[in-house]
């Protein structure tokens, strides 16, 4: 999968993530790094349960900016315990501009 989302900076973003086997007992979450790998205030994301394996959180970017996401999920809700899933960095691009008046 690969893309980009546009986004004006200040304005919450919407992070979803399905589990592809529909599982709904793990913890997600979501670490957002800038071009540069420092992690980004408001990182990392912990993602709630909607249905059916489908998680959602938002996060707000502190300016503007292109920041990569990476997922994580774990079994237990303390983040030790990585689930026996492959995860990782996702092809995804996050693009946020200053927006001007």
């Amino acid at each position: 999968m690969s893309g980009t989302l546009l986004g004006v900076d200040t304005e919450d973003l919407l992070l979803s993530v399905m589990l592809s086997d529909g599982e709904t007992g793990e913890f997600p979450r979501v670490r957002i790094y800038n071009d540069a790998g420092t992690e980004q205030a408001g990182s990392p994301v912990d993602l709630s349960h909607v249905a059916d394996g489908f998680y959602q959180g938002t996060w707000t970017p502190s300016g503007a900016g292109q920041f990569s996401p990476t997922v994580l999920s774990d079994t237990d809700g303390t983040y030790l315990t990585l689930a026996s899933r492959k995860h990782g960095a996702f092809c995804i691009r996050i693009e946020y501009w200053t927006h001007l008046i």
